[in-house]
């Protein structure tokens, strides 16, 4: 971000730093253990659930107008690293604990809060291949429900790349919340292609264009189909789904117990839904934890 930027709720956003004004408080208890705050504002809740910050508050109070100062951290963290040889998940490893990234194997260190469990990268994050993104809580979600040995699986001869999720009949699953390059797209489609010879299932998080950019003609149903207007169109997720290689499934809203399956017919854009039950079935199921193979409505629930 190269300015700056006010909100009306009196949020300054300019360059990594962001100055929160009392205007969006709720309210401040002070005491012999220091000052907590509990914040009203969507904006910082928002960021908080998602998971996709880590953040460092910074606290004056030697002037009536108390303010804060937040800095924004991105992590490319991991829901897996290797301890003593182990894969393990950083909450079996303990807060604090310093592993090995399977993948780059550089250390990285557990971190274990109440909303969110995850390994980082110690020392900053390094440079990673294109498209891998900034971990948030919708992509732990969706990697949860399976067995630690199936997530974050790392593929090739030369360990080219990470699969997200090995599902059924070693059906790799990617999850991609964020947008990237349409040539990124090809090559990891193809390279997982190639070593699974199974179509790859693209898991996209679509939250920010439903029902604005992106609209079901609920009108023009056909059977069990309809069609899809998406204006501007976001061509990284047309190449997946125009591509025979591939399965894309859009979660438009995570508190829905659906998804929006889409694919190209004669040129014109089509989706159906698809229960997030039976895409757990479909292509989790075998390689699923115990106590989501017994009840797959528990999928449902890590929403909640």
């Amino acid at each position: 971000m190269a300015g700056g930027y006010r909100s009306g709720s009196g949020l300054a956003l300019g360059h990594s730093w962001f100055r929160f004004f009392p205007a969006v408080l709720g309210r401040f208890v002070s005491g012999s253990s220091g000052l907590s705050v509990q914040f009203q504002s969507s904006l910082f809740r928002g960021l908080f659930f998602r998971g996709k910050w880590g953040y460092e508050l910074n606290v004056g109070s030697n002037t009536p107008n108390l303010q804060l100062s937040l800095k924004i951290v991105g992590h490319k963290n991991m829901v897996i690293a290797l301890v003593n040889g182990q894969r393990l998940r950083a909450e079996q490893a303990g807060s604090g604990t310093v592993g090995v990234c399977p993948w780059t194997r550089l250390n990285v260190k557990a971190k274990v809060g109440e909303i969110r469990q995850y390994w980082a990268y110690e020392g900053g994050q390094p440079n990673l291949p294109e498209g891998y993104e900034i971990e948030s809580e919708w992509h732990y979600n969706w990697k949860f429900p399976v067995k630690d040995e199936h997530c974050e699986v790392v593929c090739g001869q030369n360990n080219e790349h990470r699969a997200d999720v090995i599902g059924n009949n070693e059906t790799v699953i990617e999850i991609q919340k964020s947008a990237i390059d349409i040539r990124v797209v090809r090559e990891r489609t193809n390279f997982y292609r190639d070593l699974s010879n199974k179509r790859v299932i693209w898991l996209v998080n679509a939250t920010d264009y439903w029902q604005t950019r992106l609209k079901v003609q609920f009108d023009k149903r056909n059977g069990k189909n309809y069609p899809i207007e998406w204006k501007p169109v976001r061509q990284w997720v047309i190449e997946i789904a125009r591509t025979s290689s591939t399965n894309l499934f859009l979660d438009y809203n995570p508190k829905s117990d659906k998804l929006l399956q889409m694919w190209i017919h004669d040129k014109k854009l089509m989706g159906s839904f698809v229960t997030k039950i039976d895409f757990f079935k479909r292509y989790y199921f075998a390689n699923a934890k115990d106590e989501f193979k017994i009840n797959p409505n528990k999928v449902l629930e890590l929403w909640q």
